[in-house]
């Protein structure tokens, strides 16, 4: 960053100790590395200092040619209307151009450790909000799933219920149609009886003293099998009894009373037959019986909330809103600073640390921004033709030593070890960028299972 005069030679420290605590916090905790992410540098921090007076000299411009230098001034600084403040971590990367990382290897290895933390910690969460979006999503089909199943057994509930419904008015309606073919041969039935009765009265003399009790004992005891059953047993009896009666009354006597015995038997059987009409509707299950008997077998369990699967939708949404927030964010670092992250690798002087951590940075970076793939592919192939050329003139050097040149032909050999080895770093991370799987770097809803790690 930028300071003042009088602390200028203190920077490099204050520069090691803001980037090891930084890096710190970015390691051990996700907010910070998100808002490192998400943050935006107010412009006014990252222009340079302007003079309070104004020297004495020509007169200011004015009109046009004033409001002309206030807009390149506001341009320099970022201060225009549309433009977008550079985010911390755009600041960040902005510092390996700086001098002071250049000529300083410990304050370059903690800028790539808090550049690695935090895409680190970025590329985590967006590969863990994904995770959620597709829990939640699929949580969202299976509410959906059981929320069909609970309308498709309460539709068959309700047909179940309207078929036995319906079986119940059918037997109601056959039991009604019975019962005037009862009670009409129950009425026939009476007038032979009586005639029979009246007959055998005819014939001689037949004592009627307790034929009515002995009458209306035996037609009770006989309705229970049917009312056209209960009906001609009771003339029956009426008859027999009539015909072995006693002694003491005479036909005419007798008549009514087998008449009032006819309509008593008649009645009973009416009453029989409506009684049993009633008995086959209710066993039928014409009434609440049946709708207990149809009750949902699931223990009373009550049915999915409808608003289940709209909530758990909503949080999929949030989800993926925010994975693609953080991604977008990191897509739109400006090429330039992906690629000198690259072109790092191509120095010989780099460090081991410093190497892996830039390494590791830019996996990193391609897994939640694959949209830089090709920039670091094709700043890492332009490393590799400089260090090509390098070590082609190395070559040429050792070669023209001849077999004299022991001392510069030993140089040139350990030189071109360097300058493999740094070859060796490129072609490995051009060959891994290059063959690993597709859904590694492309984060999407339909995201490979597996294809989200930063191996390699």
């Amino acid at each position: 960053g930028g300071g003042g005069a009088p602390g200028a030679e203190l920077q490099p420290q204050h520069q090691r100790r803001v980037l090891e605590m930084v890096a710190y916090l970015a390691r051990h905790s996700v907010g910070v590395a998100r808002t490192l992410v998400m943050l935006h540098v107010p412009p006014k921090s990252l222009a340079p200092a302007e003079p309070k007076l104004e020297p004495k000299g020509p007169r200011a411009p004015s009109g046009k040619q004033a409001a002309k230098q206030r807009g390149a001034a506001a341009g320099a600084s970022g201060d225009v209307d549309g433009a977008t403040p550079p985010a911390a971590l755009e600041v960040l990367l902005s510092t390996l151009n700086s001098p002071v990382v250049s000529r300083s290897a410990g304050i370059l290895e903690l800028v790539l450790q808090l550049a690695e933390a935090v895409l680190r910690a970025a590329s985590g969460q967006i590969d863990e909000l994904r995770d959620k979006a597709t829990a939640a999503d699929a949580a969202a089909a299976a509410e959906a799933e059981r929320a069909a199943d609970a309308e498709k057994a309460a539709r068959v509930s309700e047909a179940a219920e309207a078929g036995a419904g319906k079986v119940a008015t059918e037997a109601g309606e056959v039991g009604a149609s019975r019962m005037p073919d009862v009670e009409g041969g129950a009425a026939a039935a009476a007038p032979a009886v009586a005639d029979e009765a009246g007959a055998s009265l005819s014939v001689g003399d037949t004592e009627m003293g307790d034929a009515p009790g002995l009458i209306a004992t035996t037609s009770n005891a006989s309705l229970a099998p049917s009312a056209a059953a209960a009906a001609t047993t009771a003339m029956e009896a009426a008859s027999t009894t009539v015909a072995g009666g006693g002694a003491g009354n005479s036909g005419q006597a007798a008549a009514p009373d087998v008449g009032r015995l006819s309509a008593s038997a008649v009645t009973l059987a009416a009453d029989t037959s409506a009684g049993t009409s009633a008995g086959v509707a209710t066993s039928t299950g014409a009434g609440p019986s049946s709708s207990a008997a149809l009750a949902p077998l699931d223990g009373g369990s009550p049915p999915p909330s409808e608003d289940t699967a709209a909530e758990l939708a909503k949080l999929s949404q949030q989800c993926m809103a925010a994975a693609e927030q953080l991604s977008c964010a990191l897509a739109s670092l400006p090429p330039s600073l992906v690629g000198r992250l690259a072109s790092l690798l191509g120095e010989p002087s780099l460090s081991e640390g410093a190497y892996s951590r830039a390494v590791a940075a830019i996996k990193h970076l391609v897994d939640a921004a694959p949209t830089h793939l090709g920039r670091l592919v094709e700043e890492l192939s332009a490393c590799l033709l400089r260090l090509s050329e390098s070590t082609a003139a190395l070559l040429t050097a050792a070669a023209a030593a001849g077999p004299g040149g022991h001392d510069a032909s030993g140089q040139a050999v350990l030189d071109m070890a360097a300058q493999g080895a740094t070859m060796l770093r490129v072609l490995h991370l051009m060959h891994v960028l290059r063959t690993r799987p597709r859904g590694a770097f492309a984060h999407g809803a339909e995201r490979r299972a597996g294809g989200g790690g930063a191996g390699a």
